[in-house]
């Protein structure tokens, strides 16, 4: 089953485990549509940036992200340790 189906799934293992764990989700997201309803996203500079430029803001904003979400230590750093 793919991630998308098992989240979908509100009797799955994972999406309960979702629900329980981040709860406050669904006002928050609401909260953050009705703050950026209208507003313009903000593009590059560059007529067409390198495909790197995309993997490098979406790395650096899922960073951000999880440390909202969860802070916890960088396992993936501290396996190479």
């Amino acid at each position: 089953m793919s991630l998308t189906s098992e989240l979908a799934d509100p009797r799955g293992k994972l999406a309960r485990w979702c629900a329980r764990v981040f709860t406050g989700t669904t006002a928050a997201a609401r909260r953050i549509e009705e703050a950026t309803n209208g507003v313009r996203p903000i593009r590059p500079a560059l007529a067409r940036p390198p495909r790197q430029h995309w993997a490098e803001i979406g790395g650096a904003f899922g960073q951000r992200i999880a440390d909202l979400v969860q802070p916890a230590p960088p396992y993936y750093a501290l396996l190479g340790m």
